[in-house]
């Protein structure tokens, strides 16, 4: 099943599509602006969208429906930090498929934190990265996104000297490169490898 998610949170929506993939599940897209949610659905053609509550700072059910006519028949599930019952005395359960908290998301990523070494968090990091924003550039893969070491830091766990010092062994054992903030990965192999070695 391939999925959307949809918050206008970037940085939770980052920190929640590393952590579905690291659990192996198809995250085809993500979106953090209602204006180009139509167009990342149509390109996208995922089986279910995971959507913020207020997504877009629409409340009511016109995120939802924006969702449902950009592709008829997609499952959705709205992620809410409202108790359950009030969001169902306002919104019609014919019309979401499902409603969880955000702070599942959260222990998610919490989880995630805990189980996983920072090098492996980041090496998840950079991969996302490439899946979101990567370009082929020959045999390289340029992450068409800037990033700064306090982001990358943040989303991992960790400080932003450690960040520092990792991307420079990463880029003396010729894994990635970085020139003017853009990050460019030469071996994807080799951060899929320091997944693989627990």
């Amino acid at each position: 099943m391939s999925l959307v998610l949809c918050d206008g949170h970037r940085m939770f929506v980052d920190a929640l599509a590393m952590a579905l993939r690291a659990r192996d599940h198809d995250v085809a897209a993500i979106c953090s602006d209602l204006q180009a949610l139509p167009g990342v659905l149509r390109q996208a053609r995922p089986d279910l969208c995971v959507l913020g509550l207020q997504f877009g700072g629409r409340a009511r059910l016109e995120a939802v429906e924006t969702v449902r006519a950009s592709v008829p028949g997609i499952s959705v599930l709205v992620l809410t930090g409202w108790a359950t019952e009030n969001v169902w005395r306002l919104y019609d359960s014919r019309t979401i498929d499902g409603l969880v908290s955000k702070g599942k998301c959260y222990s998610s990523m919490a989880q995630m934190l805990g189980t996983r070494s920072v090098i492996e968090r980041l090496a998840q990091y950079i991969l996302n990265l490439s899946e979101l924003y990567g370009v082929a550039d020959g045999d390289a893969v340029v992450i068409n996104r800037k990033v700064t070491h306090d982001q990358i830091a943040a989303m991992v766990g960790s400080t932003r000297q450690w960040v520092t010092m990792m991307l420079k062994r990463f880029h003396a054992k010729r894994i990635v490169s970085i020139d003017g903030g853009v990050i460019r990965i030469h071996r994807l192999d080799q951060l899929e490898q320091i997944l693989l070695k627990d």
